[in-house]
């Protein structure tokens, strides 16, 4: 992970936890005092916990947090270049590794294709940047933050 999205990471895995752990007592007592006849509503099951990182980050980051209860599943952004490293060849073993790592703890796995970028377009797959029927294969964005402005990125042409 970077160190720029850490604290929106770290933040929003603790407002989770917060949620959570402000809705478990409640749902106790849902799952007793609900049920027909009972003239009370059943609470929706618990939120679950989900670790966010790149694909890259995969083995550091994550690994050592997935054998504990309170995490069901992990989300990682794959760029799309390293799923696609030539036109038309695409390679999804790293996606294979962290789902057989996932698979034998009975955790779930959601894959984001990285398309956009807070940097130059170097995610990409270089047919796209090169190849002149794709026109340059990315389009300037603005980053803004509500900080003021931070630097160009890019998102892949569409």
């Amino acid at each position: 992970m970077t160190t720029r999205r850490l604290p929106a990471v770290l933040g929003a895995l603790l407002a989770t936890a917060l949620a959570h752990t402000a809705l478990a007592p409640a749902a106790a007592a849902a799952s007793t005092d609900s049920g027909p006849g009972s003239g009370r509503a059943a609470l929706s099951p618990a939120p679950a916990q989900y670790l966010y990182s790149s694909i890259g980050d995969f083995d550091t980051e994550v690994r050592p947090l997935l054998d504990r209860p309170d995490i069901a599943g992990v989300q990682v952004v794959v760029p799309w270049k390293a799923m696609e490293p030539q036109k038309g060849r695409y390679d999804f073993s790293a996606i294979e590794e962290a789902l057989t790592v996932l698979r034998a703890r009975h955790k779930k796995l959601f894959v984001q294709v990285q398309d956009r970028f807070f940097s130059a377009p170097t995610r990409l797959p270089n047919y796209l940047l090169t190849d002149p029927a794709y026109a340059g294969g990315a389009a300037p964005t603005t980053n803004e933050s509500g900080l003021g402005p931070g630097e160009p990125g890019a998102v892949a042409a569409q």
